[in-house]
Order: structure tokens, then C-alpha cells, then sequence
């Protein structure tokens, strides 16, 4: 399902529920757009303070894996489209 129509530059987004993200750009592209008919989706990138690594639990370490709490809010601040992403948003945590 594309949730592009969700990111407008300048609005909010909540995220209802714990966020997983990871910063390891190449593992995240490397398995992007796998999903529903091969088709890649939207890519966000989130600059957050708040939030809490979880690598020596994950069962991917390598992933460097983070956890946003519940109900972390972010403000739109990019909106780009590229040719090997089909949407790309940039948030910024709000704090």
C-alpha cells in the first residue's frame, strides 16, 4: 500500500506504536522496495534523539537497530522522489 499521500512537508506524523529504524543505510536499501510486487515503497529517513538501541538484543545485530518510543511525533520537513526510491520523506523528531 503506497502511503505516500500520508508525508506533506510541513505536517506532523504520529506514530502510534514502538518504531523500529536502523542506521545502516546500505542494509536498509539493500533490501528496499522487496516488497509488494518488487515494488519499492516509502523510504523515511528520521532524525531522532529520543530514541534507544537495541543491537546486543536483536536477532540481526549487524542491522544496528533502534527503537522509537510510542507515540513519537515528527514533523515533514523534506519531500524528494528519486529514480532508484519512489518516495523518499525526511522527518525530524519533534521535541
Amino acid at each position: 500500500t503506497q502511503v505516500s499521500h500520508l508525508y506533506v512537508k510541513g505536517s506532523t506524523v504520529f506514530f502510534n506504536s514502538v518504531t523500529s529504524t536502523t542506521t545502516d543505510k546500505a542494509s536498509t536499501l539493500q533490501s528496499f522496495g522487496k516488497g509488494a510486487g518488487g515494488r519499492p515503497g516509502t523510504l523515511l529517513r528520521i532524525s531522532a534523539t529520543d530514541v534507544k538501541s537495541i543491537a546486543a538484543f536483536s536477532a540481526f545485530p549487524s542491522e544496528s537497530e533502534l527503537l522509537a518510543s510510542l507515540n513519537s511525533s515528527y514533523r515533514v520537513a523534506t519531500v524528494l522522489q528519486s529514480a532508484d526510491v519512489s518516495f523518499f520523506v525526511a522527518l525530524f523528531y519533534r521535541v
